[in-house]
């Protein structure tokens, strides 16, 4: 899942200008969503109605006040425990399921670290990422303290992350919705997709990673 991604971004929709080798071949050896819509075009609602299959007002997180809280550790509100997400009748179905990367459906209800919104209490057996965005730490002076070696973590580690799963995890069914961080604006640009853009003056033979 990929924030602020449309769908002729890539090139198994049929972009033919940005090169998406690695996502080309996820799509031609999985499965392609062809009558999927994103519910919102934001963070929150948009999460919460793939999770869910409701639209986000249903699950209380439509507003703008909901999802400003969301921007916050400290913060309350997030998806309701009582929802039924995809994950839970998953597990149901003896499914073991993961999330790596970003949540953004909430953390806390009546304090700090009781954890109600965790993915874990929403049908995930495990969870590795950032429960809220960074968005803030990438402008200075704003928002929580800046993470050492950012653009690491939130990109090279999350895919590591996602694939390391599948060694530890020794099931016959199982599901990793992999959530990349880096995204929205370009905070970080790679050496290799600089230097690219730079050969070759509007970047037509950019590589997505």
């Amino acid at each position: 899942m990929v924030d602020d991604l449309g769908i002729g971004d890539v090139g198994c929709y049929g972009n033919d200008t940005v090169r998406t080798p690695n996502i080309d071949r996820l799509a031609s050896e999985g499965v392609k969503l062809t009558q999927h819509i994103a519910a919102a075009p934001l963070c929150t609602p948009s999460r919460a109605a793939f999770m869910t299959g409701r639209y986000a007002l249903r699950s209380g997180l439509g507003s703008a006040s909901s999802i400003q809280v969301l921007l916050f550790l400290g913060g309350s509100g997030g998806l309701a425990p009582s929802e039924t997400t995809f994950a839970k009748r998953l597990q149901q179905e003896g499914y073991t399921t993961s999330l790596v990367g970003k949540w953004h459906l909430g953390l806390n209800c009546e304090q700090r670290g009781d954890h109600c919104h965790h993915p874990n209490q929403h049908g995930f057996s495990y969870f590795y990422g950032l429960p809220f965005t960074l968005f803030n730490d990438c402008v200075p002076g704003e928002g929580s303290d800046v993470m050492a070696d950012l653009q690491h973590v939130l990109g090279n580690l999350t895919m590591l992350l996602g694939v390391g799963l599948f060694t530890l995890v020794r099931v016959n069914c199982i599901i990793i919705i992999v959530c990349m961080n880096k995204v929205h604006d370009v905070l970080f640009v790679s050496l290799l997709t600089k230097s690219n853009f730079l050969a070759n003056g509007l970047g037509c033979h950019l590589v997505a990673q």
